[in-house]
């Protein structure tokens, strides 16, 4: 199959382009980002650039997967958010009706979803914040290309938190807090937060492929068991081999902290680890249905042990920070 994939220097994307090369499957990557070693297949581009990206896309393409997108926490305008995300999902589905391509995968979140708890792929998208409203947004594009035509069909993918070895992002925080001799744990830490490793996200889309049937379909990707934090902690100092306490203090007492810590960090010219947005975050419930994929048959190669235990000793070897 011939596979044009966008954000292909990507957490997701890289280990999905050696992948499919690995499947045998022709890949040209694009991303913003160049590739190491003069890669031939993949092109360096923003995906802003229509010109540039259609002109990027072979013909005869099989398969557009969109993986490029703004999502960190912090930084990015609320204008970032829908020019990078919702314009460029427009420039996607233009330049696959530009090139007579039918067939996509869009990288979508479960932020989608906003507060609901245990939501399936048929609940309403009710986002809470840019991020996700900002991907409601280029859902929208991409149902109303499919519906355009009989002829094409579209799988959105709705991961949970991926993590995984060189990922920088909230959960090797979590990890590296929790590999420490003391974890403060906020709250109860009874609520839930669902995650995905890495090697089976990418297991995921690949599983998906084979399942792209003629029009819009959506999957939540999720790793089982559901893990409350507390027992996603356990799990971390079990894998790191650290058996010191774990402190409870009540929320509202850590946002009165907080600025607090954050000054401290200023004097002492540290790296700004926690702020009120990812206090926010760890403390939300992060509970999804991701039982529709296994429906198809789906089975994730990497247990949670497994994931978090390779995280961790990737970290170890090559620095957490």
């Amino acid at each position: 199959m011939k596979i044009f994939i966008t954000g292909s220097e990507g957490f997701i994307g890289k280990p999905l382009c050696t992948a499919l090369r690995e499947l045998g499957h022709a890949v040209t990557g694009y991303d913003h980002s160049p590739a190491a070693l003069n890669d031939v297949n993949q092109i360096n581009g923003d995906i802003l650039d229509y010109d540039h990206l259609a002109a990027s896309i072979q013909d005869e393409t099989d398969l557009i997967i969109h993986l490029a997108a703004e999502h960190k926490d912090e930084g990015p305008t609320d204008e970032d958010y829908y020019r990078v995300n919702e314009t460029g999902t427009l420039h996607i589905v233009k330049a696959a009706e530009e090139k007579n391509i039918t067939k996509g995968m869009f990288f979508s979140t479960v932020g989608v979803y906003g507060n609901q708890t245990y939501p399936n792929e048929s609940a309403e998208l009710s986002p809470i914040n840019v991020y996700g409203a900002s991907k409601v947004a280029a859902e929208k594009i991409v149902e109303e290309w499919v519906t355009a035509s009989d002829e094409r069909s579209a799988v959105i993918v709705r991961p949970t938190a991926v993590y995984g070895p060189e990922n920088r992002a909230n959960i090797c925080r979590l990890l590296k807090q929790g590999s420490t001799g003391m974890f403060i744990m906020p709250g109860s830490g009874n609520h839930h937060k669902s995650i995905i490793f890495l090697d089976n996200a990418v297991a995921s889309c690949i599983f998906l492929m084979d399942h792209i049937t003629t029009g819009f379909q959506a999957f939540n990707l999720v790793d089982e068991p559901s893990l409350s934090l507390n027992e996603l902690i356990a799990l971390i100092r079990t894998a790191s081999g650290k058996k010191g306490a774990v402190a409870h203090l009540p929320i509202f007492l850590l946002n009165c902290l907080l600025p607090f810590y954050r000054l401290l960090q200023i004097i002492r010219n540290q790296p700004k680890s926690l702020s009120f947005s990812r206090l926010k975050k760890i403390t939300a419930q992060s509970h999804f249905d991701g039982s529709k994929i296994r429906g198809l048959g789906f089975v994730q190669p990497v247990s949670n042990e497994d994931g978090i235990r390779k995280t961790i000793a990737w970290n170890d070897t090559n620095g957490w920070d």
